[in-house]
């Protein structure tokens, strides 16, 4: 009898941590870009606490290749939809680019593609695809002034930036 009540205990004090663990976790905000020429929906999540803000404006993106922008504190994510060649791949573009400075094949969210540092705009780009047609490039930058490595590289690798980039979603309508 005693190992029954014993067993009823050490159950019950593990569905209690676990709803204790589950419920008290971090609330989330969801962010979504909709992209109407390639009917392509990008979103992604990150904790309510840090401040963002979210433009699809010419004057907040970096370059005018860039269709949105996610402005934090530390650092900014934009996003650029890109078009596959009819003669390329997901898998020609990952070659042509495996040689640049700290390439890395990436699995986000379930989505595998690559990263790498893009040296003239100091950000590291990230491409993941969306379909046969289309892939998404993710620029990360530093919101540091100056530009260097360094900076973006802490930003890129730091365990909020990995939270936030392993919830992207995309979807093609």
């Amino acid at each position: 009898m005693k190992k029954f009540f014993r067993n009823v205990g050490l159950i019950s004090a593990i569905v209690a941590g676990v709803v204790l663990l589950v419920g008290c976790g971090k609330k989330l905000q969801t962010t979504n870009y909709e992209d109407e020429k390639t009917k392509t929906s990008i979103s992604f999540k990150y904790p309510e606490e840090l401040e963002c803000n979210y433009s699809t404006e010419a004057k907040d993106l970096r370059t005018s290749a860039e269709n949105a922008i996610w402005i934090f504190d530390k650092y900014k994510i934009a996003v650029d939809i890109m078009t596959l060649s009819s003669n390329e791949d997901f898998n020609k573009v990952k070659e042509k680019r495996s040689s640049s400075e700290d390439y890395t094949e990436v699995t986000l969210n379930k989505i595998s593609g690559i990263s790498y540092y893009y040296a003239p705009y100091n950000r590291y780009n990230i491409y993941l695809p969306i379909n046969d047609k289309y892939y998404a490039d993710f620029h990360v930058y530093s919101t540091k002034e100056g530009y260097k490595k360094e900076d973006v590289e802490k930003v890129f690798n730091s365990d909020e930036m990995k939270e936030i980039l392993n919830t992207i979603e995309l979807k093609y309508n």
